[in-house]
């Protein structure tokens, strides 16, 4: 199963190691977490959630909430 996470990107769900609300990320531990990644921002300059990858860091648009409804029904949601 695949994620839309804004713009033309989607990720497959497997892959996806942690969805993180932009709040927990106003932190410096954050920021330097950020900075030493491959991070892709997606939002355009105003994202509302981190999801974290197996290969990359997604700043995405769209709130941990809106990520969460797309998939209620995926049997392995639980572990995220």
């Amino acid at each position: 199963m695949y994620i839309h996470l804004g713009l033309d990107v989607v990720v497959l769900f497997s892959e996806i190691i942690a969805i993180f609300s932009k709040d927990i990320m106003n932190n410096q531990d954050n920021e330097v977490f950020l900075l030493n990644n491959s991070v892709v921002d997606l939002s355009q300059g105003s994202y509302k959630s981190v999801v974290i990858t197996k290969e990359k860091v997604y700043l995405s648009p769209f709130s941990v909430q809106s990520i969460k409804k797309g998939f209620v029904k995926e049997k392995d949601f639980s572990r995220l």
